[in-house]
Order: C-alpha cells, then structure tokens, then sequence
C-alpha cells in the first residue's frame, strides 16, 4: 500500500509539469518508484502463495503486468490525442490513484493470508 502510495504521489508532478526539464525530473521522479513497486509484488506474491503454486503465481503476476501495461498505453495514447501530453499523464496519475485504492482494498486479506501461512 505504501508503494502505490508513493507512486501515485510521484505521479503527481507530471500533471504540473510545464516544460521539458520539467517533464524529464517529474518522469525520473516516477521512474524511481516503479522499481521497488515490482520488487515488492514479487515478495508479496511469494510470501502467499503456496510453494507448490509459486511458479504459476508468478506467472499470473508477468501476465497481469503486461495486461495492464498494454491497457495503459492504449488508455494514454487516445488521452495523449485528445488532450496532449498531460492527457496521458492524467492517465498515469489515475491508474496509481486506482491502484492505491485496490492495495488498501485487499489489504487485510493478504494481511491475514500471510499470517496464517507463519
């Protein structure tokens, strides 16, 4: 949860950002937080699931990365067309926004899960 948050803060500048430098230190800023963000689904996912099952989670985890990859490029190139450059930081800053909500929404299941794998 702390991780989205983060980087839907970081995501913030980008709606600001009226030049190119700008533009460039708003999208370093963001680029920093995407990192740490991947490790921690990778920790996540193996601390609840099953050893067995560890291979197909991870493989659930590529697949659902890439799907919403995708979906957000197509979300922000029609967002670009229609209102420039911020339009698609606008999407950027809205998927974030959206996935900090789902993180604080499924919280205290993964935080139960994992207890109850200890």
């Amino acid at each position: 949860m702390l991780g989205t948050s983060l980087l839907a803060g970081a995501c913030l500048p980008l709606l600001v950002a009226d030049s190119l430098p700008g533009a460039g230190v708003a999208i370093a800023l963001t680029g920093t937080m995407v990192t740490p963000l991947l490790t921690l689904a990778s920790v996540l996912t193996e601390s609840a699931v099953h050893p067995y099952a560890l291979t197909q989670a991870f493989a659930w985890l590529s697949s659902a990365s890439s799907a919403g990859s995708a979906a957000a490029a197509a979300a922000a190139g029609h967002a670009v067309d229609a209102a420039g450059a911020h339009g698609g930081f606008a999407i950027a800053s809205a998927a974030t926004a959206t996935m900090t909500v789902l993180a604080l929404a499924g919280w205290r299941t993964l935080h139960v899960r994992t207890e109850a794998r200890l």
